[in-house]
């Protein structure tokens, strides 16, 4: 193998993890694609690791070695893993509720969030395309929609037609119920490539680590 190929999702939110990590690297080749892509070519072994949702991870644990420290997580709100919806959550049962075709772990906890701590059981449509693609005719059809990632910061930015849409932030409804955060991706490799490639994975890891650190020490935060 010339290169181990390693995935990520290209969204804003892995920006520092990727801004500044080395290009033209010879021993890593980074593929960049939305969450639900990457978990399937994982499987299929089309790359050997990836920043992957963290319900691919945990369907499949046995096969796969976390490393350490980098992963997407949050502690309240994040702003791009929205439920966007017409109605107050509580009304939401039986609703048809569209439901990016980029996501696993987010679907995975907006089922948990509208089904065990709201009691409702909305229809879920895993859609083929994204929120903008759709029709006028075929978004009347939804009473909500499920979007992450930048698709989810532009549309909040947008205001996705502000006067027929409520936001509810995923994250902050898991802590406000749990009191926990929530981690939506983690970093994993298959266990015989974390085994065969020891060295370059640690390499790798060195590599993030100085990424992130770089790029949080660039942060100009404003309220």
């Amino acid at each position: 193998m010339s290169k181990l190929k390693l995935g990520s999702p290209l969204y804003i939110n892995t920006l520092p993890l990727l801004f500044y990590f080395p290009q033209n690297n010879p021993n890593f080749e980074i593929v960049l694609e939305v969450p639900k892509k990457l978990n399937k070519s994982l499987a299929k072994g089309e790359i050997q690791g990836s920043l992957s949702s963290s319900i691919f991870y945990a369907k499949n644990f046995k096969e796969y070695l976390i490393l350490p420290d980098i992963s997407i997580s949050a502690v309240g709100e994040v702003k791009s893993v929205i439920l966007y919806h017409r109605e107050p959550l509580e009304k939401l049962d039986e609703k048809k509720i569209g439901i990016t075709p980029e996501t696993e772990s987010s679907f995975s906890l907006l089922r948990i969030l509208l089904e065990d701590f709201i009691g409702i059981k909305p229809r879920y449509v895993e859609l083929t395309k994204n929120w903008k693609d759709l029709t006028k005719e075929e978004k009347k059809e939804f009473s909500g929609y499920l979007a992450i990632g930048d698709e989810a910061l532009i549309l909040q930015f947008n205001r996705i037609n502000n006067r027929d849409f409520l936001i509810t932030d995923l994250a902050e409804l898991w802590l406000k119920h749990t009191h926990l955060p929530f981690v939506f991706a983690l970093f994993i490799v298959r266990n015989e490539i974390a085994q065969k490639y020891s060295k370059e994975l640690k390499e790798f890891c060195s590599y993030l680590y100085y990424a992130r650190a770089r790029s949080f020490s660039n942060l100009n935060i404003t309220d």
